[in-house]
């Protein structure tokens, strides 16, 4: 009788561990978007059912994906592939027999269609559960709605929501012969976006709403009639005779067309003209003019590099040719449309977002993505603002948010799409940073010689007289503001969130008889600068870059004016002054002003220094400055090696020193005296 009782008590136990083991089961049934390999966007549905020892796996993909086949993957224990059979439009199923129950079987689905695949996340199932630890799910979703959102030329948005007590809604989507399908979380709008459509045609949508045990809402299908724009957003390809200058006899063809993020124009004259030239005029957004280059017989062409996708590209040609010239009208390109070619639905793939440098006022984003069209679209909030950059498919790009606000925590949201709209699948991808704080300078600006005042004009010193009723923060639509600081005794500029910034002056200002434009900056993190003097009626600004920058100390430049008229700027007329930076970061200016080097004011300073060399630091020119005739300029390494020699017959000499490398040098004068005097300077 123990012996009967034991072997009881051993067979109620194995049966009651074999129900346990089988209660246990986790993944059952359900909706879900997790991959191994590759990536879904809209994800798939799964199932688990057990008929005996048979266990019975079903996958339906709801990704829109053309050549599908699909095959189950199992580990049990070992692994293994075996092609799934089709029952019906994406779906997907398999049959396994001989299992024993109360076991583990763990399997995954791989999809494969034209031009790649993905494997979805591994599920382990239980063999012989029924997954049915409650009651069926028998409530259907509630709350559907169906509303239009964004639509253009070739794509509408659909914009979905309803409620389930599964936490998930399945979303299936008619237009005529088409089908698709996408998942949303319950009470969460989803965003769907159709591409590849015509424009200017009427569409009507079938949507309905599932759950995953599919049970269908109450007011499943909804109807919803959207109509796409005409495409008139741009101006492609054609012909004209309209004539901005001159005229035209028979006229012209045009066309526009992007490779990445670069935009190709070619203009073809059909007037019969000798001595033909064309040049390309934009205005993106300031007039510039370029000459174009002869393809053959009348036609020419240009490649404008780098332009952000989805933005207006205007630009007009100008022939000129024996005895005249006519300009085209002017045209305006939508940058990377396709101008009515095949519809593109390959979203981005590879997209990544990584935090670069972050200052007091900027943070620095790494995007990079690959697209078919060979540019990415990269879209950037953060709190209510939004910025759009672009770049081509596999190259990295950096982009410096500015204007923000010293010791501030920010979060960036970044999204990656094509010229079509179509979206990564791991949109969008979230960014934490926190701009440090300010930085100020420590000491003041050096102080300017005592040049005589009639050989001065001053914009900002203390040391001069500066052009009455100065702006030095006027309003040209920027994030920079400017604003007077004082170091020690020593009133400076402090530029904020410095991209660009004006100075306004109170009257026009003549320079001609100025030699040289002085200036001092102090930054913390700016590496490079422009310095823009204007001139009145000028269509292209002439800039002179000042780098490098040493950080956390004042950088004293001389610049040339020679810099400037060469490249045509007018100084008797000048009305502006600009500064250009990187972006975001704050910079501090002062001694703004032009002066001339006549030896009568510039004897203190030779007294001191019998040689001058500026600017120092060196980009490419260094001018060297003496109180008597200059023989020889020897350059040197830090090591003492040779490295240039230029002979002199004058009291000033500027030399080339583009073609040496960045690094210490002296500057070894030898004066018609015989005096010989040495400068160390940087380039």
């Amino acid at each position: 009788m123990k012996k009967l009782t034991k072997l009881l008590l051993i067979v109620v136990a194995i049966f009651t561990w074999t129900n346990v083991a089988i209660s246990q089961n986790t993944d059952c049934l359900g909706v879900t978007n997790s991959a191994s390999q590759g990536a879904f966007t809209d994800g798939y549905i799964y199932s688990f059912k057990t008929v005996g020892t048979d266990v019975t796996v079903t996958f339906e993909l709801l990704d829109n994906k053309t050549g599908l086949v699909a095959f189950i993957q199992t580990y049990n224990p070992n692994f293994s592939e075996v092609a799934a059979t089709n029952i019906s439009g994406k779906k997907f199923t398999k049959t396994f027999s001989g299992q024993i129950l109360g076991d583990s079987f763990k399997v995954a689905c791989k999809f494969a269609y034209a031009g790649s695949m993905a494997v979805t996340k591994a599920f382990t199932y239980i063999v012989g559960s029924s997954c049915k630890t409650t009651a069926s799910d028998t409530e259907a979703p509630t709350l559907f709605t169906v509303k239009k959102g964004a639509i253009t030329y070739s794509s509408v948005e659909l914009l979905l929501n309803a409620m389930d007590n599964s936490g998930n809604v399945i979303y299936k989507i008619t237009n005529g012969t088409n089908s698709f399908a996408t998942t949303g979380t319950s009470g969460v709008e989803k965003s769907y976006t159709i591409n590849g459509l015509t424009d200017a045609t009427d569409y009507t949508f079938s949507v309905e709403a599932n759950d995953v045990s599919d049970n269908a809402a109450a007011n499943s299908p909804i109807l919803l009639e959207a109509s796409t724009k005409p495409n008139t957003s741009t101006e492609c390809a054609g012909s004209y005779t309209d004539a901005q200058q001159g005229s035209f006899v028979k006229g012209y063809n045009y066309t526009f067309s992007t490779s990445g993020t670069d935009v190709t124009v070619t203009f073809d004259l059909l007037d019969s003209v000798v001595g033909l030239v064309a040049y390309a005029w934009t205005y993106n957004p300031n007039f510039a003019e370029s000459q174009m280059s002869s393809v053959s017989g009348r036609k020419f062409s240009k490649t404008f590099t780098g332009q952000n996708i989805g933005t207006t590209f205007n630009v007009a040609c100008k022939f000129a040719f024996s005895g005249g010239m006519s300009v085209t009208k002017m045209l305006s390109y939508t940058v990377g449309n396709s101008c009515g070619g095949t519809a593109d639905t390959q979203a981005p793939t590879n997209f990544t977002t990584a935090l670069g440098t972050v200052t007091s006022g900027s943070a620095e984003l790494l995007l990079n993505g690959s697209d078919d069209s060979g540019a990415v679209v990269y879209t950037i909030t953060y709190g209510t603002t939004s910025l759009i950059t672009s770049s081509n498919s596999g190259v990295l790009k950096s982009y410096i948010v500015t204007g923000l606000n010293p010791s501030t925590d920010y979060v960036f949201s970044v999204t990656a799409k094509d010229a079509s709209g179509n979206t990564s699948s791991n949109s969008p991808i979230i960014v934490a940073a926190t701009t440090t704080a300010v930085v100020v300078p420590t000491t003041s600006a050096p102080t300017p010689p005592a040049y005589s005042a009639s050989n001065v004009i001053s914009i900002f010193s203390d040391a001069f007289t500066n052009i009455a009723g100065t702006n030095y923060n006027p309003n040209w639509g920027q994030n920079t503001v400017v604003s007077p600081i004082q170091v020690g005794s020593d009133n400076v500029l402090e530029y904020s969130n410095l991209n660009y910034q004006g100075t306004q002056f109170g009257s026009n200002v003549n320079a001609s008889t100025m030699k040289y434009l002085h200036i001092d900056v102090w930054t913390a993190n700016e590496t490079s600068l422009q310095i823009y003097p204007i001139m009145n009626g000028d269509a292209i600004e002439k800039y002179y870059q000042l780098a490098p920058l040493n950080l956390d100390q004042w950088n004293s430049f001389d610049i040339p004016l020679t810099a400037f008229t060469s490249q045509g700027l007018d100084l008797s007329d000048l009305i502006q002054f600009k500064i250009v930076g990187s972006g975001g970061e704050i910079v501090y200016i002062d001694n703004l002003y032009f002066y001339t080097d006549a030896k009568t004011d510039l004897s203190t300073v030779y007294a001191a220094n019998s040689i001058i060399c500026f600017p120092n630091p060196v980009l490419n020119e260094l001018t060297i400055l003496a109180k008597s005739t200059i023989n020889e300029i020897t350059v040197r390494n830090i090591l003492g090696q040779f490295v240039k020699q230029v002979s002199a017959n004058e009291c000033s000499k500027t030399i080339d020193l583009s073609d040496i490398r960045t690094g210490n040098y002296f500057i070894t004068v030898k004066l018609a005296n015989g005096q010989l005097f040495t400068k160390k300077i940087v380039k």
